[in-house]
C-alpha cells in the first residue's frame, strides 16, 4: 500500500463524512463546458450543506481543502440551480493546481469532511490504490460520487460473517434430525 493510500483510508475513517468520485473530462474542463471543477453528485448534498439546495437558488460557500497532507487550497462549494442548470460543484483552487488536469481524468478523489468548513482531500492515481481503497471500503466502481459509510469498521469477510450469523439468529425452531 501506498503512503497515500494509507493516509487517505485513515482521514476517511476518522471523518464525519466522505465521498469518493472518478476525475472526469468534464471536472477538468477539457470537454468544452464553461465550468471547471469537481462536480459532486446531488446524493452527497449533505456533506457539504445542512438541507437540500433548492432549485431556483445559488449558493457558494467557502471551503478549506487540506490536499494530499501536503498543501491547503481556500475552495468554494458551489450549488447552482438558476436557469437550467441544477448541480454542485467545488470550485477555485488555484492557480497551478496539480488535481485538475488531463492527466487527472480517471483518478479517484478521495474527500473527507472534518468540520462544515475543512476538508481533506487525496487523488489516488494508481489502479493499485483505487483497487485497494475500493477493497478497503467494500466500495464498486459503481458506487462513486455518493456518501462512504465511514463507521463501517469491518472488513468485508467480517460483515458477511455478521450478516450470516443475524440471518441464522432468527431461526431458532430448527426440526429434529
Amino acid at each position: 500500500m501506498s503512503e497515500i493510500l494509507n493516509l487517505a483510508i485513515q482521514k476517511v475513517q476518522q471523518s464525519k463524512s466522505a465521498i469518493c468520485k472518478f476525475i472526469t473530462a468534464n471536472d477538468a474542463g477539457l470537454t468544452g463546458g464553461h465550468q471547471c471543477g469537481y462536480h459532486v453528485s446531488k446524493e452527497a448534498w449533505s456533506m457539504f450543506l445542512d438541507e437540500e439546495a433548492t432549485k431556483g437558488t445559488n449558493i457558494d460557500i467557502p471551503i478549506k481543502i487540506h490536499w494530499q497532507n501536503d498543501f491547503e487550497t481556500e475552495s468554494h462549494f458551489k450549488y447552482y440551480g438558476v436557469g437550467t442548470r441544477n448541480e454542485y460543484r467545488i470550485t477555485r483552487f488555484g492557480r497551478n493546481f496539480p488535481f485538475l488536469n488531463d492527466e487527472n481524468v480517471g483518478d479517484l478523489l478521495v474527500l473527507a469532511r472534518y468540520d462544515k468548513d475543512y476538508y481533506e482531500a487525496f487523488v489516488l492515481q494508481t489502479d493499485d490504490d483505487i483497487d485497494d481503497f475500493f477493497s478497503y471500503f467494500n466500495l464498486s466502481y459503481d458506487k462513486t460520487n455518493q456518501i462512504i459509510d465511514v463507521n463501517q469498521t469491518e472488513q468485508p469477510e467480517q460483515r458477511l460473517l455478521s450478516l450470516i450469523n443475524t440471518f441464522v439468529a432468527q431461526y431458532t425452531n430448527f426440526p429434529t434430525t
